[in-house]
């Protein structure tokens, strides 16, 4: 398992992903729509104001997202007995990044 499976699923998502903009920070850049979440395995549209609408689906070629992770990244540090987990720098550093997840058994769905 990688870090980001099958992060890319289209030319237009890969756009949208990795792209780059010289005149804007990705955020900013009126030509990027999606942004992704490593820690939660999360695909979404970025708004204006800086909220994220997360999608199922990726709109240019239709294909299924995995299913988010946030349910399970709670649950799994709050019994590890960490309380306060937004914005705590204490929680163990691979649950700041995608590493949590290499643990993690196949999803049924996708690998009967």
């Amino acid at each position: 398992m990688t870090d980001q499976p099958q992060r890319y699923c289209c030319d237009r998502m890969k756009f949208d992903l990795a792209g780059t903009c010289e005149q804007h920070s990705r955020h900013d850049c009126p030509d990027f729509f999606f942004t992704y979440n490593e820690v939660f395995d999360e695909y979404g549209l970025m708004h204006d104001d800086g909220t994220k609408i997360l999608v199922g689906y990726c709109p240019f070629c239709g294909i299924k997202f995995p299913d988010s992770k946030r349910d399970l990244w709670f649950d799994r540090l709050e019994a590890l007995g960490y309380e306060k987990l937004l914005f705590n720098d204490d929680i163990p550093q691979a649950y700041k990044s995608a590493a949590w997840r290499r643990d993690l058994p196949p999803d049924p769905k996708k690998d009967p």
